[in-house]
């Protein structure tokens, strides 16, 4: 497969998050099923250079989620009750020079 070639993501790879972990590089749509119990969001394979992408998690469950310190929250609160959507835009993906930017819709 040459650079110029699009990878073709499987379903599974698209539809499910590790428990806590952001797979930059395998899609942008994510679902989790409902959280057991409070989770930190950790990132893998962040966009590098200027790239951005946005990813969109869909989860429930009522407990607790804490962000990377990086993250910046542009509003939302999560509710534990229903099915959320949370949308996470990341600007710059340069290791310590981060931008990444969260959104929660409750009720999604």
């Amino acid at each position: 497969m040459d650079i110029d070639t699009p990878k073709l993501i499987s379903l599974n790879e698209r539809v499910t998050m590790s428990a806590e972990a952001i797979y930059w590089n395998k899609g942008i749509s994510f679902k989790h099923p409902t959280i057991t119990g409070a989770i930190t969001i950790t990132d893998e394979n962040l966009p590098q250079d200027t790239v951005t992408k946005t990813i969109t998690l869909e989860i429930d469950g009522d407990f607790a989620i804490t962000f990377p310190a990086y993250y910046v929250w542009k509003g939302g609160t999560y509710d534990g009750t229903v099915m959320n959507r949370i949308v996470i835009d990341c600007v710059n993906g340069i290791s310590g020079s981060e931008e990444v930017y969260y959104t929660i819709i409750p009720n999604a």
